[in-house]
């Protein structure tokens, strides 16, 4: 007789944990942001709580999980930043913490909300 292999639901449960839902952030170019005004720029879902580290301030959301890293430069305001593979710059505008970045072509920002 031959045995059906059977799936093991720890493996499912195992997969779930290693690769958890990844977080969608809406992004709009920097064109339409501006066409749209500031309703057209989007925003983080979330506040995010600034610790320090020894080149700038990683930002953690209440889970609390490391969203970005950011790095000091020589301006006061202005950090290198870095998502998950994206690259760009965060900087306060307005009183508002923009992250500007590009996606393809397009330059894309996200409104911030960091608790420092």
């Amino acid at each position: 007789a031959v045995e059906e292999a059977r799936p093991d639901s720890r493996d499912k449960e195992e997969t779930a944990l290693v690769n958890p839902p990844e977080v969608v952030v809406e992004a709009i170019s920097l064109p339409d942001a501006v066409a749209a005004g500031e309703e057209g720029m989007s925003t983080f879902p979330s506040v995010l709580y600034a610790q320090k580290t020894e080149t700038g301030y990683q930002l953690v959301d209440t889970v609390p999980s490391i969203q970005f890293y950011l790095m000091e430069t020589s301006l006061p305001n202005v950090y290198l930043a870095q998502r998950k593979g994206q690259n760009g710059i965060l900087f306060l505008k307005d009183d508002r913490w923009i992250f500007e970045y590009y996606k393809g072509a397009d330059r894309m920002q996200e409104i911030l909300q960091i608790k420092f």
